[in-house]
């Protein structure tokens, strides 16, 4: 019977692979660590040698494998779209054509999912088709079988191979890359209509959210939204949230004089490991650290016990497919997102990214108001000769190119349109929007007799506590730009 679950499994963190013979070494054959490869199957479970062979082509040439697969996984997942394609049609891989070709490609496209919405919009189809293309090459090579693919009109699968230049910073001239281009490909949609989620999407999921029958998961679930929201991380790299880097910003926020507090996340799409510090608000921390005593503790304690505690601060709370306690995953998120969204009925984009486009258009803001820019053109020149500006946005971002940016610069500008507004009130506005989210949930905790009035007193007492905090270093904030503006008069 064919699987309908995924076609790869990860290889455990024990693999390895040889990569040379030595007469010199003891045990003469040389290894290399190859864990997280994704290992491909066909649907009726059988290996796939085509598919794993690619696979060892994309180790070969260093993508990520970092947190469950990493970019390999990626890969994985992008071909075995095609690899079901040729399983129900009962095709070899060297038997397919232009025309076949794009029968997948249209079928990738026309793809809907139970709610009635496209499964994938035609970036993705696009990436997807760029990844099988890449697959097929290395199917012909694999069956010397030249006239598979390639450029040629003899050739059953007629590519273009395409040019595109990447300024880097730092790098006089551009770098050149090349990716191939199929004419079934559909036309890809502009980075920019990608916008930030809007205000009434975000406040229809928390809603949805609030709703959830199992206070545990609703208390999670706020967290993760919250955590997305408050620090602009990408899903995964929330998902990696440590309690103990959690616990290190309480104790910053307890001991430090300065006027902000810093959260340490592990910055992905980075070849070598990297961390990176997101300023965040006293209230928000203190929200973290309940879930965490409250929710999470019990949790881990119930399930997998104290003394295997991983340390990831999102753990699964009862749901039937993850065994409770362990680390919950980026594609679980989404999965959680999705379901959150269409029961509020949101048809617009609402998914865990935008919340990140939304945080990083309001820090582009903060940087705008704070320095006075009166358009892009003066911003991005300050950008590329003030190190100041660099550290603070890619410290926020996480992104190693200022070009990633320009996006988040153009949305800022628009929504500023010439008004101007004082740095803090932009500032303390994310800790007044974690306030308003936990008034909320207590008021309907209340209503609903899941929390007693002594509970909510005391959880509103701790909660305006950490909020006096965030309202007193924005208040030292103010008073420094006093001084530092009348020493300038």
């Amino acid at each position: 019977m064919a699987n309908k679950g995924q076609l790869y499994n990860i290889i455990d963190s024990e693999f390895e692979l040889w990569s040379a013979y030595s007469t010199e070494r003891k045990n003469n054959l040389i290894t290399k660590d190859a864990s997280g490869i994704p290992f491909i199957r066909y649907p009726d479970g059988i290996p796939c040698t085509e598919a794993n062979i690619y696979m060892l082509g994309c180790y070969n040439r260093s993508l990520s494998r970092k947190v469950d697969g990493g970019t390999l996984k990626t890969y994985a997942s992008n071909i075995s779209h095609l690899i079901r394609f040729c399983y129900k049609n009962d095709w070899a891989f060297t038997a397919l054509s232009d025309d076949r070709f794009e029968l997948f490609i249209r079928g990738l496209q026309a793809e809907i999912d139970k709610f009635g919405n496209r499964v994938r919009g035609v970036n993705q189809v696009i990436k997807i088709g760029r990844a099988c293309i890449e697959f097929i090459t290395t199917v012909a090579d694999f069956h010397a079988h030249e006239t598979l693919v390639g450029e040629e009109d003899f050739n059953a699968i007629k590519i273009e191979k395409k040019e595109v230049k990447r300024f880097v910073e730092g790098m006089k001239k551009p770098k050149i890359e090349f990716y191939y281009h199929h004419s079934s490909f559909p036309k890809p949609d502009s980075e920019n209509k990608r916008l930030p989620i809007s205000h009434t999407a975000a406040v229809a999921i928390k809603a949805q959210i609030n709703k959830h029958n199992n206070p545990d998961i609703k208390q999670r679930d706020t967290m993760i939204y919250q955590t997305l929201e408050q620090t602009g991380a990408r899903r995964t790299e929330v998902m990696l949230l440590h309690v103990d880097d959690v616990k290190a910003a309480l104790q910053e926020a307890k001991e430090s004089k300065s006027d902000t507090v810093s959260l340490q996340f592990t910055t992905l799409k980075r070849k070598t490991d990297h961390t990176r510090k997101v300023p965040v608000s006293v209230t928000y921390l203190h929200n973290l650290r309940d879930y965490i005593t409250k929710v999470r503790r019990k949790v881990i304690k119930r399930s997998i016990g104290v003394q295997n505690d991983h340390g990831f601060v999102f753990i699964s709370v009862g749901e039937k497919h993850v065994q409770e306690g362990n680390p919950l995953g980026s594609n679980t998120l989404s999965t959680y997102f999705n379901r959150y969204k269409h029961a509020a009925g949101i048809k617009e984009g609402a998914f865990a990214h935008l919340i990140r486009h939304a945080y990083l258009t309001e820090r582009m803001k903060q940087v705008i108001l704070e320095h006075k820019f009166n358009n892009k053109d003066e911003f991005k020149r300050a950008l590329l000769n003030t190190e100041q500006f660099k550290m603070k946005l890619q410290q926020w971002s996480g992104h190693t190119q200022l070009a990633s940016l320009d996006t988040y610069i153009n949305l800022a500008f628009a929504d500023l349109a010439g008004v101007r507004k004082t740095y803090n009130a932009i500032s303390l506005k994310s800790a007044v929007d974690v306030v308003k989210n936990e008034i909320n949930v207590m008021k309907a905790d209340l209503k609903d007799s899941r929390m007693t009035a002594t509970e909510t007193l005391e959880k509103m007492s701790s909660l305006l506590n950490a909020f006096e905090m965030d309202i007193d270093r924005a208040i030292k904030v103010d008073q420094e730009n006093e001084k530092e503006q009348a020493a300038h008069a």
